[in-house]
């Protein structure tokens, strides 16, 4: 890494200037005041950069992007591991970042940024901390088309624990990572994929030791001592490998296929000798495997759940307990980490630990484990001494995942509620007097909950809860192997449409299920709504944000985070924000030093005196479009311009008249005062002539 380069505010200053300058430039023929905002952004963080040479290329890769920064993850937790001998713990999430957290108490060390691009490009999966070194390596979703840029590849991003600092990458060959696991040696790293469905290996210098392809998504993985590692595809693969000594080779070791089942976990027993694999199917419990031979040993049954499954699993480092957990949850929404008693092979104790599912397990090398969530927490649980669980993160408020219809709008768009309902529960927003509800609605707006009919098309939702492709008039919709409907809402427009939101993107399909558009988004979809009129399109997402898209197109227009402490911000794709007090340091822009390096982030606060405009917000609303919006608020202040401009004239012109009609009653004062002392004085003479005669 280059320590000499530019300063990363100077970078910023470079970038929005460029931004400014391109990103904006029809903008700039039409709505020059807007746009001279955003020149005099540049110039406020541009004023001590000096001049750097870029390419078109090299200006999309530092694109700024924004992201939302709390201090703790703002989405969905994917992954968690732990180094308890180095007290750290490090989490991967949906919102682009990798944390180090102290485990002992909880406090955040290091926000690490991968390089993150467009709508999917960044989101993390993937987290292993080496064995033996200061060293984690993360992944996911890294590579891709960069937005008017080059391809990126995918990379594997290796990161000093203590520092933070970005120490290498490796080429991951392919995309995307849900998985990452050291051998136990520290010498090979091993990698699950989803979309080219395998398993990779690598060795510490990057070299690929092993490429074994499955039928689909591996998103279990697990290494032990002695070289073995095992791994289970989506597709009913199970196989274990073997690595060399030193890391220098890696072969297949055994292999089974378990049928039409969904095996999604992983993890081996402390002595090696089996594996327990855990299934993402409703009703399905563990079974055990010998590792050696993978013969089936025992069957266990799923816990008690009201729905889910339970998908994720880890042992105990003292072999005597299989904690299990996933997306099973009880009637109540509140989801468990349960402890199965490994001799008995029964239900030991049961320990709710968060409000979403759990998306991570990893054993404690003193008891208990600890946990990931999707609803942006992670914590301990059934650590000795410990009486209950412990949870470090707010969750993030948003939708719960198998409650769509939790969100309800105005007629025309520009008001909200969502999350639970009930008393003290879910948030309530208005764009008129920018209100912000915490556990309320608003009782002056009439709200709308989504429709699922109109006309003749009634849209079916139990695709919602059972995995199937959502089936919109008679027709399955094509969606990729790892992606789920989520959210499905009908638009009262002519004729009638669908818009379909997953954990990838949203789908707009006619009332046949032909494909209209679809937009990349960066994390789930967990509810949709819409405006009376079908204009605007109103989601949900799983990092607590809610977002106004124009139904045409699916164009992103706007974005919401909206807090229970009473804080919120509003934002537009190109950076324009109105925020209550301070709510303005919790967004902003994250920059990349580079495709292949790190990312910084400065919040909106460092921009507020030219990128805070209410204007601009409400206009995006009533418009629809960005363009149009900055071009009226150009013409307004034009055609403002122009009626200040004209009024001054008018003032000076009437100043100036006043002054020749003063002029002109001096001068005829003048003369009426002369003629009046040339009476007089003709008078005088006439009087002395008189006399003296």
């Amino acid at each position: 890494m280059n320590t000499t380069a530019v300063p990363a505010l100077a970078r910023l200053r470079h970038a929005l200037a460029r931004r400014a300058a391109t990103s904006f430039m029809a903008a700039a023929l039409v709505a020059p005041a807007a746009s001279a905002a955003l020149v005099a952004l540049a110039g406020l963080v541009a004023s001590s950069a000096p001049a750097l040479a870029q390419t078109p290329a090299q200006d999309a890769v530092q694109r700024p992007l924004l992201a939302v920064e709390s201090g703790s993850h703002s989405a969905p937790i994917r992954r968690i591991d732990i180094a308890a001998a180095r007290n750290l713990v490090v989490t991967v999430s949906d919102d682009r970042t990798a944390r180090v957290w102290d485990l002992a108490g909880g406090t955040l060390r290091h926000v690490l940024r991968p390089y993150a691009f467009g709508a999917e490009g960044g989101r993390l999966y993937g987290v292993a901390i080496h064995p033996q070194e200061p060293l984690v390596a993360v992944a996911g979703t890294t590579g891709g088309q960069i937005p008017a840029g080059p391809a990126h590849p995918h990379l594997i991003y290796l990161f000093d624990l203590e520092s933070g600092a970005l120490r290498a990458t490796l080429d991951a060959k392919a995309g995307d990572i849900r998985k990452l696991a050291w051998s136990a040696d520290g010498q090979v790293l091993f990698a699950g994929y989803n979309g080219t469905h395998g398993v990779r290996a690598f060795a510490r210098d990057g070299r690929e030791l092993l490429d074994d392809r499955y039928g689909g998504p591996v998103f279990g993985l697990a290494t032990h001592a002695g070289g073995l590692a095992a791994a289970v595809g989506l597709d009913g693969t199970l196989r274990t490998y073997r690595t060399a000594a030193g890391g220098r080779s890696v072969e297949r070791a055994a292999a089974a296929t378990l049928g039409n089942r969904r095996p999604a976990g992983v993890t081996f027993s402390p002595d090696g000798r089996q594996l327990a694999v855990a299934f993402a199917t409703r009703g399905e419990g563990v079974e055990i495997f010998d590792a050696a031979t993978l013969q089936s040993l025992a069957r266990l049954p799923a816990p008690e759940s009201y729905a889910g499954d339970w998908r994720v699993l880890a042992w105990s480092a003292d072999g005597r307990t299989i904690a299990l957990a996933g997306t099973a949850h009880t009637r109540d929404v509140r989801f468990s980490v349960v402890a199965v008693d490994a001799g008995t092979r029964a239900p030991a104790a049961r320990t709710e630990v968060a409000s979403d599912s759990v998306t991570d397990l990893v054993a404690l090398p003193a008891g208990g484990f600890g946990y990931a969530s999707f609803d942006g927490s992670w914590g301990t649980v059934g650590v000795p001494g410990q009486s209950q669980a412990r949870r470090v993160g707010a969750p993030v408020p948003a939708v719960r995942g198998n409650a769509p219809f939790d969100l309800e709008v105005a007629a025309d768009g520009l008001a909200a509620r969502w999350g639970q309902r009930g008393p003290g529960r879910g948030l309530a927003f208005a764009f008129d007097r920018r209100r912000l509800a915490a556990g309320a609605s608003l009782s002056d707006v009439s709200l709308r909950a989504p429709e699922t009919r109109a006309g003749g098309l009634s849209v079916a939702t139990d695709w919602l809860h059972d995995g199937r492709p959502p089936v919109i008039g008679g027709r399955p919709m094509s969606l990729a192997q790892d992606e789920r409907g989520r959210s499905v809402v009908v638009l009262r427009t002519s004729p009638v449409a669908v818009v379909v939101g997953t954990n990838r993107a949203l789908h707009r399909v006619d009332e046949a299920g032909q494909p209209v558009w679809r937009v990349a988004v960066d994390t789930e979809v967990r509810a949709l709504n819409a405006s009376a009129d079908g204009r605007l399109l109103v989601a949900a997402m799983a990092d607590g944000t809610l977002r106004w898209h124009r139904a045409g197109d699916g164009q992103l227009l706007l974005s919401l985070l909206a807090q229970e402490d009473g804080r919120w911000v509003a934002w537009t794709p190109s950076g324009f924000f109105d925020a209550s007090a301070g709510a303005d340091r919790i967004v902003g822009w994250a920059l990349a030093r580079g495709a292949s390096l790190s990312m910084d982030f400065f919040s909106l606060s460092r921009f507020r005196d030219r990128f805070n405009r209410p204007d601009v917000i409400d206009a995006v609303l009533a418009t629809g479009d960005e363009k149009v919006a900055l071009a009226q608020i150009a013409a307004g202040a034009e055609a403002e311009r122009v009626a200040l401009q004209q009024e001054a004239a008018r003032q000076a012109e009437a100043a100036r008249q006043a002054e020749r009609d003063a002029a002109a009653r001096a001068e005829r004062a003048r003369v009426a005062a002369q003629q009046e002392a040339e009476r007089r004085a003709s008078a005088e003479r006439a009087a002395r002539e008189a006399a003296a005669a």
